[in-house]
């Protein structure tokens, strides 16, 4: 009996051992929910400009602002969700709407058009806007290209700048900065406007020789900020604090890679046929040459060949009537001896 009940006294603690373990259990599960309810993802609107390939829209692999905001979230926990817009003005009706937490921008003139509310963020890069020109041109300025052609990445941020203080210059959008770059290349623009940090090494990769990039002396100064709705402003400042405090080798690796992706890798078929242009005709036209002369040489020769065959055949021909005439001759002396009488022979 004594061992029955102890048995029971045992099954009876272990049962309201388990029971106090579930409501602990279930009481920290009420003071800290998930992470995934706790903080939602903090959604980023961009447009064109920001959110093209070499910005937060391209792969972390290219090391650029994609690979940054990654580092970010992995130091500070924020996850980071960026929302591409077509246009820089569909990117602040998202944030007036507030289907977005904040929007990443670039130009100074941009605050002048944000919701009074939104929270401005300390600067992630501070740079200047650039002008890429033929290494012909001495453009230095904004003002020298009115009436001229000059492109930009869509119609994101420095469309609406030009639009605004430089209504003269005809503004070409390109989808990409690698199709800016081509375009001064080839002459279909006059010049382009955008970041340093990403026409600098664009233009120096390949075009080095026939590009040139100069500050715009008279364009907007760069600075990388997000404005947030003030309920998730907290985020980005930690976000801000992340990004100040990344290691040394995180941030080595990155802009290795952003270098490696903009300048360092191999230039484009467009480019080397610049740089080689004037070898690569004189190639070209050599071998042109050359083909000319071993065509016309081969031509010669079987002309040469055709013209001994035909004389030997005309010598063969003569040579068999020649025989054929001689044999006739000797035939009809064989034939006129033989009909002629012998005479006899006198006494």
């Amino acid at each position: 009996m004594k061992n029955i009940a102890g048995k029971r006294r045992v099954a009876l603690q272990a049962s309201l051992l388990a029971t106090i373990l579930l409501a602990a259990g279930a009481l920290l599960l009420t003071l800290f929910p998930a992470h995934s309810d706790r903080q939602p993802p903090f959604v980023l609107a961009a447009g064109p400009q920001l959110g093209g390939p070499y910005g937060l829209g391209g792969p972390s692999s290219l090391g650029g602002a994609r690979a940054y905001v990654e580092a970010v979230e992995a130091l500070s926990g924020i996850k980071i969700q960026v929302a591409g817009a077509t246009t820089f003005s569909d990117a602040l009706g998202l944030l007036a709407q507030q289907e977005v937490d904040g929007l990443a921008f670039a130009l100074p003139g941009t605050t002048a058009l944000l919701p009074t509310a939104t929270v401005i963020s300390p600067a992630f890069y501070a740079g200047d806007s650039v002008l890429l020109t033929r290494s012909s041109s001495p453009v230095r300025a904004l003002a020298a290209l009115e009436g001229k052609r000059v492109t930009v990445i869509g119609n994101g941020e420095y469309h609406g700048y030009l639009a605004a203080h430089h209504p003269a210059i005809e503004v070409f959008p390109l989808p990409a900065a690698a199709d800016m770059v081509a375009a001064v290349d080839s002459g279909t623009v006059d010049a382009a406007l955008g970041m340093d940090a990403i026409l600098i090494p664009l233009a120096r990769r390949g075009n080095s020789t026939t590009l040139a990039v100069h500050p715009a002396s008279d364009g907007p100064s760069v600075r990388i900020r997000v404005a947030s709705h003030p309920a998730r402003a907290a985020e980005m400042d930690r976000a801000h604090q992340a990004f100040r405090s990344l290691p040394l080798d995180t941030q080595q690796d990155l802009v290795g890679r952003w270098m490696d992706a903009l300048y360092r890798s191999p230039p484009t078929l467009h480019a080397v046929l610049s740089f080689y242009r004037t070898p690569i005709i004189v190639l070209v036209l050599s071998i042109l040459g050359a083909a000319f002369v071993i065509i016309q040489a081969y031509r010669n020769a079987r002309a040469t060949a055709a013209l001994q065959a035909s004389t030997a055949r005309m010598l063969t021909l003569v040579n068999h009537e020649v025989r054929n005439g001689v044999a006739s001759v000797i035939s009809a002396i064989d034939l006129i001896e033989s009909t002629v009488p012998t005479r006899p022979p006198r006494p």
